[in-house]
């Protein structure tokens, strides 16, 4: 945008260079080149940024924006997992984002261990690193109408009214599809089948699914677990993300209760609602979703719902799984005349992966299938 230049601006940062250059020689016993050097900068930094901002209302106007989409930014990063807490229980690789792609060095494999070595020279063992890479996903939300966007500057609760829902539905729209890289996809051994009576109504996971779903039980669970102990993974930071239509068939309302007393106040906050085998256990609407073939393969987030679809339950290693919050940017522009008002769009780059091979760290359990 093409500046505009105040001669009465530059005639007044004039005056006050002289003045400051005589009131600075004063101090410097009478420096005629100190009195010059301080004059000189007071014009320099004047004029200079009339020239480079524009006029002062311009130059509050450049500051304004620059503050204001930082508020919303900052607005997206405290609530952008609200409800979603557990994708703070993986692996952080956000330090690794390099021009929207994770880069994160890997050790070699396990050492090799001799008992009672009886050689004196050991074969040397080399170790070969290597680097883990995955591609960041951008999310964006549709443009949106603002209005009176300058009381919502300053009022946190304003902008809520305004960013909350729009937060909200990014934040599970990223949850859905991080928990969807965490879970495991065709796999005989890691993909359990729940093995209750058949039950219909709640249990299915939309209005266009038929049929009835075997429920989830303790004896579920439990071989998720000994399929973890047989994979060594340790028992701490076990968890269990369960879809609310598998998880309250598992215990009676009293049970529950018992749970909760027993979930320390660090694991509340993550969501945990109950505890079993060594599994830390979170509720949620909607997690994942799995054909009823015997291949036990994973659906697509994006595929459409189908009658035979059956619900899965995501349970995983904290230590093993992993996550990266990249580039979170606010688009704003004011004054659209054709919107009478202001218009904002908001954008998230994240990706998630899962860090073993042979799905070590990582166990689903989906529903069984009863045929109408």
């Amino acid at each position: 945008m093409k500046k505009k230049i105040s001669i009465s601006r530059i005639l007044v940062n004039l005056v006050l260079a002289l003045i400051t250059g005589l009131a600075f020689a004063a101090f410097v016993d009478g420096s005629m080149t100190a009195a010059i050097v301080a004059a000189s900068s007071v014009f320099v930094l004047g004029t200079g940024g009339q020239l480079v901002f524009g006029s002062p209302k311009e130059m509050k106007g450049t500051l304004y924006m620059a503050l204001q989409t930082e508020v919303w930014v900052q607005d997206v990063m405290d609530t952008l997992f609200y409800e979603n807490e557990f994708l703070n229980l993986a692996v952080d690789h956000s330090a690794y984002v390099k021009n929207k792609t994770v880069h994160v060095p890997q050790s070699g494999g396990k050492p090799n261990v001799v008992k009672n070595r009886t050689e004196d020279v050991a074969d040397l063992d080399r170790r070969t690193d290597t680097e883990l890479v995955y591609s960041l996903d951008n999310y964006t939300t549709d443009p949106f109408l603002v209005k009176d966007i300058e009381d919502l500057q300053i009022s946190y609760d304003k902008r809520q009214s305004v960013m909350g829902q729009h937060i909200a539905t990014l934040g599970d729209v990223i949850a859905v599809e991080t928990l969807q890289k965490w879970a495991v996809d065709a796999s005989a051994s890691h993909v359990l089948r729940t093995s209750g009576t058949a039950e219909g109504g709640l249990t299915l996971t939309s209005a266009t699914a038929t049929g009835t779903r075997n429920l989830l039980t303790y004896q579920d669970i439990a071989r998720a677990a000994a399929r973890m102990d047989i994979d060594k993974v340790p028992k701490q930071g076990r968890f269990g993300v369960i879809p609310t239509p598998m998880f309250y068939g598992l215990f009676s309302d009293k049970e529950l209760l018992n749970q909760q007393a027993l979930v320390g106040k660090d694991m509340l906050v993550m969501g945990v609602v109950a505890k079993l085998f060594n599994f830390n256990l979170i509720t949620r609407g909607e997690v994942v979703r799995y054909t009823n073939a015997t291949a036990n393969n994973l659906r697509g987030q994006e595929t459409a719902a189908a009658a035979t679809d059956c619900a899965g339950a995501v349970f995983f290693s904290r230590f093993m799984v992993s996550q990266a919050l990249g580039e979170i940017k606010m688009y704003y522009n004011p004054g659209e005349a054709r919107s009478y008002g202001d218009i904002m769009s908001a954008e998230v780059n994240h990706a998630a992966n899962f860090l073993r091979a042979a799905n070590v760290g990582r166990v689903t359990i989906a529903q069984g299938y009863v045929a109408p």
